[in-house]
Order: structure tokens, then sequence, then C-alpha cells
């Protein structure tokens, strides 16, 4: 019987395998990387909606802390629907998930329905968000979620949610 760790065999085999498992690894990391400067867009109970109107990041005042805010609106500013996908936390906003109600950071998100003379205002009541690209000029990421209604138990699944905006 042939000895495959003797022969090299083995060790080709092992950096085949290993090779392969770093590719997809990569590859998972990276799903938001190709998304052009602008971009902030999310399922809603399956449908794709866009918020690309004025979508931007900016800093928010926290005491004692970091925050910032991603917002943009579908069609018009003020007129017609807005998302915003808030962190706020005591260390700086780093490359990493944060999750609603878990460790010790504020994270919200909030999506504003415009109709004629007034709005329905929807609030996380679960939010994951991860930050995979963020310096002073721009903000990368991902982010899915539960809403519900202000005042209700209407619901609304957001999934898929990508951003990609300046500062």
């Amino acid at each position: 019987m042939k000895n495959l760790y003797r022969s090299g065999q083995w060790s080709v085999t092992l950096g085949i395998i290993l090779m392969m498992v770093m590719a997809f690894l990569y590859s998972s990391c990276e799903k938001d990387h190709d998304i052009p400067l602008g971009t902030f867009s999310v399922l809603i109970d399956g449908k794709e909606r866009s918020f690309n109107t004025e979508a931007k990041a900016e800093h928010l005042p926290v005491e004692g802390g970091y925050g910032i805010k991603i917002h943009g609106y579908k069609g018009e500013a003020g007129a017609t629907n807005e998302l915003s996908v808030i962190i706020a936390s005591g260390k700086a906003i780093s490359l990493k998930t944060y999750i609603q109600g878990a460790g010790g950071d504020a994270v919200k998100i909030q999506y504003m329905v415009y109709m004629l003379f007034w709005y329905d205002e929807y609030s996380s009541l679960k939010a994951t968000i991860t930050i995979s690209e963020i310096n002073s000029t721009r903000v990368r990421g991902t982010f899915s979620g539960t809403l519900v209604y202000q005042g209700s138990t209407s619901q609304k699944v957001l999934s898929e949610g990508v951003f990609h905006v300046s500062f």
C-alpha cells in the first residue's frame, strides 16, 4: 500500500481543500463588495425597494459614545417613503455586526410611509446591521429586521438590505 503522505499527494490534496475553503469564506464575506456608492436598498415583505434619493450617512452626537445614521428616500425627499438605519455605541463604530438588544449598542431601523397629509411610522422590533467597511468618507454594509407599525401589531419584514453611502 502506497503512503500518500510521503508521496506528496496528501499535501497537494490538503492544499486544494484549504484553497477551496478560503475561496468560499472570502466570497461569503464580500457579498456587498460590488455595491455602487449611493446605494441603499432592501426587500420589504419580499418586494425590492430602493432608497437612493439623497442616500447618505451622517455622524450622530451621542453622549459618551459614537453614532451613525444611514438614510435615504424613495422618490422625492420628504414627499415619499424614507428609511433610516441607526447605530449608537460607547465605542467607535467599526467592522462588526450590531444586533438590537444585544451587546450594549443601540440599533434601530425606521421606515416612514408618507401619504398626503400624514405618515405611518414603523420601528424595529429586531434589527441586525453589519458594517463591512467604514472610513472618513463612506460606509458599507448589510441589514435586516422586523418592523412594527406604531400603535399596532402590523409588521414588515426587511431582508437582504444593503448600503454603500458617503458621509
